[in-house]
């Protein structure tokens, strides 16, 4: 059992199951002072516990030795996932579905920084010209992160090595990460 998944068993222990199948928080303890705990703090609480812990993620690899103790934003993407996600130091604040690389034009692995950003781009390559390409995000070479209009097709590898995303999420990206953000791309 990973680290999530005990944190999550600890909470269930604080609900209690109701006949109608949904959770139901136990009756308050008495304080010290012969007052109820107020209930809706508690459920508040619990509820808060439980969003910041599904946001922790336990990896496989190490976080990059010039991202670790940082309270800087980063990226990391994950190929073998089609998976981007958004972090503040060590904290995971965000996740994405992403197109990546197709095996003709794969999307490179290693850790980069985000050298360049335009909220719009003409991207010209060898089949493609595409005007306003928005939210675009370059972190090495003609590598980039962006939104796309031309297609809706997430979580595959299709791209001519770029990184992907739904425009949305791309305006939400790119508002959070500077020039000189870690990028991390691996398998």
């Amino acid at each position: 059992m990973n680290w999530f998944n005990s944190k999550i068993g600890d909470l269930k222990k604080l609900v209690a199951p109701s006949t109608s199948g949904v959770a139901a928080f136990p009756k308050p303890h008495i304080a010290a002072a012969g007052k109820s705990a107020n209930i809706t703090t508690l459920k508040e609480n619990v509820n808060k516990a439980i969003d910041e812990w599904a946001l922790i993620r336990t990896h496989s690899w190490d976080i990059p030795k010039e991202v670790a103790g940082t309270a800087d934003n980063w990226v990391e993407v994950d190929l073998s996932a089609h998976m981007l996600y958004a972090y503040s130091g060590g904290r995971l604040i965000n996740g994405f579905l992403i197109a990546t690389g197709a095996s003709a034009t794969p999307t490179i692995a290693g850790t980069y920084k985000i050298y360049a950003k335009f909220p719009t781009y003409r991207m010209r390559g060898t089949g493609y010209n595409l005007p306003d390409v928005p939210y675009v995000m370059f972190y090495h070479k003609s590598y980039a992160i962006h939104g796309v209009y031309w297609h809706n097709s997430f979580g595959v590898s299709i791209s001519h090595g770029c990184v992907n995303m739904l425009t949305s999420d791309a305006a939400w990206l790119y508002e959070i990460v500077k020039v000189n953000t870690y990028v991390f791309v691996h398998k």
